[in-house]
């Protein structure tokens, strides 16, 4: 099993979510990046694409295992991660 701290360390570009929504841990490299965001929701540092929709907070975990595209919300940095949402468990 590998801890959300080794998930930080081995996928710079991570992002981890609560059941909530906001962000709890940002890999190394998005934390430098995107410093201050750690605790804010998802959905305002993100623009998260699939479909036509932007997701809902409840409907992220239909989204799990399919990809995505997030664009930061910042006209500052023009970054755009494409990945997929998984669950990962605290350990």
């Amino acid at each position: 099993m590998i801890s959300s701290e080794q998930v930080s360390s081995l996928f710079p570009f991570s992002v981890q979510v609560d059941s909530g929504g906001s962000i709890e841990r940002l890999g190394r490299t998005l934390e430098r990046r995107l410093p201050a965001c750690v605790g804010r929701r998802l959905e305002d540092i993100f623009d998260i694409r699939r479909w036509t929709d932007t997701p809902r907070q409840e409907s992220l975990e239909e989204w799990i295992d399919r990809p995505v595209l997030m664009r930061v919300k910042s006209e500052a940095d023009p970054l755009v991660l494409m990945g997929a949402f998984s669950e990962v468990e605290e350990g």
